[in-house]
């Protein structure tokens, strides 16, 4: 019985309760009255009193049940949701912290309010420091370019980059993207930072290779035309002073000036051959043995007779006992090229017009050693000559080294 009164809704439950109550209440009136006297109205008026308490009382007792289901069904979601939301923060906190890129949320001013721990890793500092510091106190350099300003007014996202000084005063070049954020009234700025250190690193191994190809390519090409004037030039040469030869002796009365025309004839046929030699080092496919002191030798007298060198006096001292290195020809003459050619048109504003140069062994290697006058003319002729590219005056450090950097890979 107590099983099918719970099948019934909580108004019909009502209902035949305060018709029951009702009917009972009405009956005793009724009785009551027909025994002292009265109306009939009182006791219809409980009768039908009744069903209609009975059904409101049910259907307020049905709106409080609903109300506590949704309650309960309320609390069960919102566990779940909490649940939920600590699965997801802890699963964001997992990748921020784990991340390889340092991300870090600073207020407008620069003041650190959160980071990773790749930030620490970077700047050196541990976070507790950090929350006490100011960005500008890593910056190196602290100002904001005009093409930074615009992107923050165009979208309220910027990418740039910037130098920082780590804890132990080493440089950290990094790479940014930022990003405006409202927390509440707060005006935020969230940032993702990445040290390019090895990605210009890559850089600049791929423009040293590039370069290095274009100075491979341009030297063969002055190769071959080289190649053909020597052959076009040497037999001449060689019969001009076969044919001197026999004017001497036919002539004597003549043989003091044929003499003297013939000595500059043999300066001449022994600089070709030298430049012949070079040539053929360059035009040379596979590697070989070379001295060191041949190659310097074939370099400047190349110098000597192609380029413009302003009266600039040589001394130069080879020594003796130095091994030949293996090694591809080409090679030799592009590194060795690029360095005597640049110290020489460093010298050209200075002063002092002497060029010194030496040779000699140390340890397992050989040392050639030149004096240069100045470092940063020496760096920008450098520069200059081994990239196409520089613009005189407006190249920034890093393109100052790469002369270096072309030169070390061919060394």
């Amino acid at each position: 019985m107590k099983a099918l009164a719970n099948k019934l809704s909580f108004v019909t439950q009502n209902v035949l309760l305060g018709t029951v109550t009702g009917t009972m209440v009405a009956y005793n009136l009724k009785v009551f009255f027909q025994r002292v006297g009265g109306t009939d109205l009182v006791w219809v008026l409980f009768l039908l009193m009744g069903p209609a308490v009975g059904y409101l009382s049910g259907k307020e007792r049905q709106r409080l049940e609903k109300l506590k289901k949704e309650k309960t069904e309320l609390k069960e979601n919102m566990d779940k949701i909490q649940e939920s939301l600590a699965k997801s923060r802890k699963k964001y906190r997992l990748l921020v912290e784990h991340a390889n890129d340092a991300i870090y949320l600073t207020t407008e001013g620069g003041r650190f309010i959160l980071m990773n721990e790749a930030t620490s890793l970077l700047s050196g500092y541990r976070k507790e420091q950090l929350l006490k510091m100011n960005i500008s106190q890593l910056k190196m350099e602290d100002h904001v370019e005009e093409e930074t300003k615009q992107s923050w007014l165009d979208n309220g996202f910027c990418r740039y980059e910037e130098k920082w000084k780590n804890q132990n005063g080493e440089t950290v070049p990094l790479e940014i993207n930022a990003r405006w954020i409202r927390l509440g009234e707060h005006q935020l700025i969230l940032h993702v930072a990445r040290n390019v250190i090895r990605k210009k690193e890559l850089d600049q191994e791929d423009r040293t290779r590039r370069i290095r190809k274009f100075q491979e390519n341009k030297l063969f090409e002055i190769a071959s035309v080289h190649r053909a004037l020597q052959n076009r030039i040497l037999t001449p040469v060689s019969d001009t002073m076969t044919l001197l030869e026999h004017m001497s002796r036919a002539v004597p009365g003549e043989a003091t000036k044929i003499q003297s025309v013939m000595n500059e004839w043999t300066k001449t046929r022994r600089m070709l051959e030298i430049l012949v030699s070079k040539n053929y080092r360059d035009l040379q496919t596979a590697p070989a043995r070379w001295n060191i002191n041949d190659v310097i030798r074939q370099e400047i007298i190349y110098l000597e007779t192609v380029f413009e060198l302003g009266g600039i006096a040589w001394q130069t001292t080879f020594a003796d006992n130095v091994e030949d290195v293996f090694g591809f020809g080409r090679d030799f003459s592009i590194a060795f090229g690029m360095v005597l050619r640049a110290v020489l048109e460093s010298m050209k504003k200075m002063d002092r017009k002497e060029f010194i140069l030496n040779t000699r062994p140390m340890d397992d290697q050989i040392l050639m050693e030149v004096q240069a006058y100045s470092e940063d003319a020496f760096r920008e002729s450098l520069s200059r000559i081994v990239n196409p590219y520089h613009e005189e005056g407006k190249s920034k450090d890093v393109d100052l080294q790469l002369g270096y950097h072309v030169c070390q890979s061919l060394f």
